[in-house]
């Protein structure tokens, strides 16, 4: 059982699963020194798999999901900007598809570059 299962466990049997009005979590996918363009072929994947991970977990199907912070990887350098943007293109697509509502990119340089 995950910490997450036993968490939402823990909010219905206080009667307050219905507290919970919004799902907000990280994202960073890779290991920043593993770092190669393949990468971006797994990001839907990854995504999907989360998403439906929480579900399975017993998170409810009217709570929306957001990933409020996501980058490529947890240390990324300038000269990834470009791949990380190739990335979050590929799984942004999917945040509405598994009910979520919105996600925010962290991104070097301004958000004028994304």
């Amino acid at each position: 059982m995950s910490w997450f299962s036993r968490f939402l466990s823990y909010l219905r049997s206080h009667a307050h699963l219905q507290d919970i009005n919004v799902m907000t979590f990280e994202h960073y996918p890779f290991d920043p020194c593993n770092l190669d363009w393949s990468n971006l072929y797994d990001e839907p994947q990854l995504v999907r798999g989360i998403m439906e991970t929480w579900r399975r977990d017993g998170l409810p199907r009217n709570v929306p999901m957001e990933i409020t912070e996501s980058n490529l990887a947890f240390d990324t350098a300038t000269e990834y900007a470009t791949l990380c943007r190739l990335v979050a293109r590929r799984f942004c697509g999917l945040v509405p598809q598994r009910r979520g509502t919105g996600f925010v990119l962290l991104t070097v340089g301004t958000a004028a570059d994304v």
